[in-house]
């Protein structure tokens, strides 16, 4: 999230039950959002081990088909022509004239049902029948897509969290205060997505769930997502180059508490020290920031390179010339893709001047599925990587190299090594780790583990991103021909509600 924290401090192997205010004592924000993510993780927790990875609660039948529907992110569609409905009695009686009004007007008349559904625990909701292409958080102009395909494919759901600020949307703000600033938002994400599927015939949910998911969530979460170690280098910037060993002179060398964020910028995989593997234009790559990423404003206007942008409150933490920042859009954040990256030549107040020489590409790119549609939430946000001595930023952004013996410098001692798990990491976009930095020890706060060999000696734990995390549940299973669907087999998980009246 890229909230002005100061800290996250949730662990859940601390197995913390509650935060107990005292009295007379500094309240801080970490403690507030801890308590927080411990109730939720409580809950999902909850939830998840009563119904199991992913499940709804039951729809109510009758001798001519379903009557009540409960259980959401149904997949029911029309056959080409005719009054045809896949799967038999899978829609309400008021719902099948939307779904043949909808292919009356050239929709592929797939649709995903109203109700309730949880994945990992997370609770999913959509209030009304929606054609697939319609969706909350996953738009489309057209079909094209669906239009495009022939032959068997999984319908699946993947749900993750976006954190939502007054930027993203202006109703969080207090008009009251003159609109200032306030808290900010996690809002639950769903997106319903089709992937072909590697089976002979239209699988049962039983035989799907036991051995065709399995395989399919491994492609969809790798496994190995990369993992980084963060320390404070040594002061003089010459001390103790054994990275298994902190050096006592080591030193975080700002004058302000910090909450550094390293988050990936383009996915894939890290830069091999010894040379091999991808090069450095094929690389994943990362993009940094002091603050956690909280310097980010709505834009405007843009005006030839020129962004005319609202939000100066504090030129300390504003923007300022030769700045790398990124532009990006809800469309690009809800389809999980990185923004474009420009260095500003010129900042006068709320008018940014873009170097266009630095642009790696268009800020809205028209080679995708969302051509078309209309910028929403067009922001700008403020990163602090800058030009590496020996090597060259790709596309604004930092290359990952991975080695034992590869640190990379951010800023005021403040330093990160990748590749320190198991081969071959796919970094995915997005993902990040938050390290905060203070001047009280003159370090950073991050995991050590212990070594046996050197003994008794301690080094950065090498961890796993902090997020994000996208948790995902089969929804059906479907034959097309040519975006029409001839068959679909229901995958969703259904459990009968406690209170029943018997």
């Amino acid at each position: 999230m890229n909230g002005d924290l100061s800290r996250v401090t949730f662990n859940p192997l601390k197995h913390f039950t509650s935060i107990v205010w005292q009295q007379g004592r500094v309240q801080v924000d970490a403690d507030g959002n801890e308590q927080t993510a411990i109730l939720l993780h409580h809950l999902r927790s909850l939830a998840a081990d009563l119904i199991g990875p992913h499940g709804g609660p039951d729809d109510v039948f009758d001798a001519d088909g379903i009557t009540q529907r409960n259980c959401g992110f149904g997949i029911v569609a029309a056959a080409a022509a005719g009054e045809t409905f896949f799967p038999t009695n899978g829609l309400l009686n008021e719902e099948k004239p939307v779904v043949l009004e909808a292919r009356a007007d050239g929709k592929t008349p797939i649709f995903i049902t109203p109700g309730h559904y949880y994945v990992d625990g997370l609770l999913c909701e959509s209030e009304n029948l929606r054609v697939y292409r319609e969706q909350p958080y996953l738009e489309r102009v057209d079909d094209a897509e669906i239009k495009k395909l022939t032959g068997l494919f999984l319908l699946y759901i993947d749900v993750w969290e976006r954190f939502v600020t007054a930027a993203d949307d202006p109703s969080i703000r207090e008009v009251a205060l003159g609109g200032a600033d306030t808290a900010a938002r996690n809002k639950l994400i769903w997106q319903v997505k089709v992937r072909p599927l590697d089976a002979n015939a239209l699988p049962t949910c039983a035989d799907f769930t036991n051995t065709g998911w399995p395989a399919v969530l491994t492609q969809l979460r790798p496994a190995n997502r990369g993992k980084l170690r963060a320390m404070a280098k040594d002061r003089n910037g010459d001390g103790d180059e054994d990275v298994c060993i902190t050096s006592p002179e080591a030193r975080f060398r700002g004058l302000e508490n910090q909450l550094y964020r390293v988050e990936i910028h383009r996915g894939g995989k890290g830069m091999n020290s010894t040379g091999t593997g991808v090069t450095a234009e094929e690389a994943a790559t990362i993009k940094w920031s002091r603050d956690n990423g909280t310097t980010v404003v709505p834009v405007k206007e843009k005006i030839g390179d020129r962004l005319i942008v609202s939000g100066l409150r504090d030129l300390s933490r504003w923007f300022a010339a030769g700045n790398w920042v990124e532009i990006t859009h809800d469309a690009l954040e809800l389809s999980g893709r990185p923004g474009t990256l420009v260095r500003l030549a010129k900042v006068e107040g709320e008018v940014l001047t873009l170097d266009p020489y630095t642009t790696s590409g268009m800020i809205y790119d028209p080679e995708t599925k969302f051509e078309g549609l209309e910028i929403r939430n067009l922001k700008v946000r403020r990163w602090d990587q800058k030009q590496p001595e020996d090597d060259l930023l790709q596309d604004g952004a930092i290359p990952i190299v991975e080695g034992e013996e590869v640190w990379i410098d951010l800023e005021d001692g403040v330093r990160i090594q990748f590749g320190l798990g198991p081969p071959d990491a796919t970094y995915l976009p997005g993902d990040y780790w938050l390290i905060p930095a203070r001047v009280a020890t003159g370090d950073v706060e991050w995991p050590q583990e212990t070594l046996i060999d050197p003994e008794d000696l301690t080094r950065p734990k090498a961890m796993p991103p902090n997020g994000v995390d996208h948790h995902y549940a089969p929804l059906a299973a479907v034959t097309l021909t040519a975006g029409s669907v001839d068959a679909i087999v229901d995958l969703r998980h259904k459990f009968v509600p406690l209170a029943v009246c018997r």
